[in-house]
Formats: structure tokens, sequence, C-alpha cells
């Protein structure tokens, strides 16, 4: 689908779907508030928000969801994904090879590469993990990033450097 189809699609999901949600919370359809929403939701799959809407009119709660909600529940699946690849990760950094996924490869390129994150002392392994989860969502997410997924480059350890060069 290119830029402007997928444009158009997501103004007719907007069209459609927005004032129906406004009906069930009670709140007036406004330009603005479809502007807002579009220009929140712009660049996200017609499908993906498409298929969250229907989770937010099923939605009890009576105030109106934000677009946040809605992105939430299109992406709420990355940040699980991200939260379960760090095993992979972690081992990866042990072991000072790369892992066979590309992105989780990409994403420990991202945030500093295997020989520099297998170099930091065990203490920082907490703030190493957030770092992680937030780059592999945040490329998950990013599909103009493609090229860095990449097949991985096997990265020396600080050490293995120190005896080879």
């Amino acid at each position: 689908m290119t830029d402007h189809s997928a444009a158009k699609a997501l103004v007719a999901v907007l069209t459609t779907k927005l004032p129906l949600l406004c009906a069930l919370k009670r709140v007036e359809p406004t330009d603005e508030l479809f502007a807002a929403w579009h220009d929140a939701l712009l660049g996200e799959d017609p499908h993906a928000v498409q298929n969250a809407f229907r989770v937010l009119l099923r939605d009890t709660r009576s105030f109106l969801p934000t677009p946040g909600d809605l992105l939430e529940i299109i992406h709420g699946a990355v940040e699980s994904k991200a939260r379960s690849a760090w095993p992979s990760a972690l081992s990866a950094i042990q072991g000072g090879e790369g892992p066979a996924d590309p992105l989780i490869a990409a994403t420990l390129r991202a945030i500093g590469g295997i020989g520099e994150l297998g170099g930091r002392p065990e203490s920082e392994r907490k703030w190493t993990r957030k770092a992680f989860e937030a780059a592999y969502a945040d490329l998950a997410r990013n599909q103009e990033r493609a090229p860095l997924l990449a097949k991985p480059v096997d990265i020396p350890r600080i050490e293995e450097i120190g005896r080879h060069g």
C-alpha cells in the first residue's frame, strides 16, 4: 500500500469508526477531534487501526479513549515481544556471539553492540535491559529503519580485542 493510499484508508477508517466511538461515549465529534486523531495515527497501518477501533468500541469505560489508547492496543504486542526477546539478547551478550534474530541483532547494535554491552558491569544489567526493550520496540515499529535488520555481524568482546590486537 502506498503512503497516499494508506492515508486515504486511514481517513476512511476514522470517518466511519470515530463517530461511532464518540456516540458510544456521548462526545460530540468535531473537526478538531478528527484532526487530532488523524495526526496521531498518520503512518499507522489502517487495518491495524480498524482492528484497534473494534477493541475500543467494546471498551466499557465511560470516557472517550485517546489516540494513545488505540496506539497502545496496536503496539502493546511490540513491548511484549521486546520483553520476550531479552533472554536471547542477554545470551548473545554473555556469549559474545551475534543472535540469529536480525531484529535482536539490530537492537543490540543500536544500543552499543555486543562487545560494549558485554563489558558493562552486572550492576548495569537493569538499565541495559530497559535500553534494549525500548530500542527493540522502536525498531520494530519503524519500517524505515529496515536496513538495520541486515544479517548480524560477529562483533568480538572487549577482552578478545585485547588478546588479539
